[in-house]
């Protein structure tokens, strides 16, 4: 059963037909876990194979085609909310420029984005699973790279050794608050929790160690902002959860700040009803930016 809850948490969800209630796997990528688990006797450490990975060229290409004036509002909804609403465009005519529509349903078709609801006529597109946020998470730390914001892959490094060996989270989010010190130089960008949790998921996902999770699925339907579990290597010695939490400059009253706390507490609480979550060795943190600064960075114990 757990096998199977985990097979549709990265593969499952697409959907097709605005007529059908049906949501399938990504049949390719399900018989590749499952190969490597049959040889592994575990599940695999890379969730994809990496000879479908995701060409980031490809995908920018697909966002931009023709200079769109629509790609960074499509991929911002996609990044931040995880949906946008739109119609699938069913016939394309390449000699005159595409509208958000065409664009929208060119990820639809490739798989990256699918059918979340129709309703009035409007579609709503959302990402589809796991797997595919992994996408357009990776795709935004190649963007990051792009823009010529500075990825500092021994700083990285730190952070992670941090977490493993001393259970704290310090340098990883003293990383995220260099980020944002970089950010306004993405003109499109408009920062949030989204891309603060994307960021940190990003720099997870260099090492091995972990698996990291974004907005990780507990049984109580709630969802852990990040959550970075022990991969099976020797000398790691913890995991962690953690709740991030957002305020704008103008935003920042005590009144705020304790309200925060007390909803990223009230959270945590709940997601640890889940017993699959470990006990002994998981770390559980708050962190607060307010702006460009990290606010407080709390261990729950």
């Amino acid at each position: 059963k757990q096998l199977y809850e985990r097979m549709i948490q990265y593969y499952d969800g697409y959907r097709f037909s605005e007529e059908s209630e049906e949501r399938t796997f990504n049949s390719t990528l399900v018989l590749y876990y499952l190969k490597e688990y049959l040889d592994l006797g575990k599940e695999p450490q890379e969730k994809i194979d990496i000879n479908i990975v995701a060409n980031y060229e490809k995908l920018a290409n697909l966002i931009t085609l023709k200079n769109n004036k629509y790609s960074k509002e499509i991929l911002t909804a996609l990044m931040q909310k995880r949906k946008i609403d739109g119609q699938i465009t069913r016939k394309f005519n390449l000699a005159i420029d595409l509208n958000q529509n065409d664009i929208l349903s060119i990820l639809f078709y490739f798989g990256y984005a699918t059918i979340e609801d129709h309703v009035l006529g409007e579609t709503t597109f959302t990402v589809p699973n796991y797997i595919m946020r992994e996408v357009y998470n990776d795709y935004f730390m190649y963007l990051l790279k792009k823009e010529g914001i500075s990825v500092e892959t021994d700083k990285m490094k730190d952070a992670i050794r941090e977490i493993a060996l001393e259970g704290k989270i310090e340098k990883l989010c003293k990383l995220v608050e260099e980020y944002l010190s970089y950010i306004g130089n993405i003109s499109w960008q408009r920062y949030d929790e989204k891309y603060i949790k994307g960021y940190m998921h990003g720099v997870l996902l260099t090492t091995p160690i972990f698996n990291t999770y974004l907005e990780f699925n507990v049984r109580n339907n709630k969802y852990i902002d990040v959550a970075i579990f022990k991969n099976e290597i020797e000398g790691v010695k913890y995991q962690a959860i953690i709740e991030v939490k957002y305020l704008k400059k103008e935003e920042n009253t005590k009144a705020n700040i304790e309200r925060k706390r007390a909803e990223a507490i009230e959270q945590i609480e709940e997601y640890m009803k889940d017993e699959r979550l470990p006990k002994d060795d998981l770390k559980k943190f708050i962190v607060l930016y307010i702006g460009q600064k990290m606010e407080f960075l709390e261990e729950i114990r």
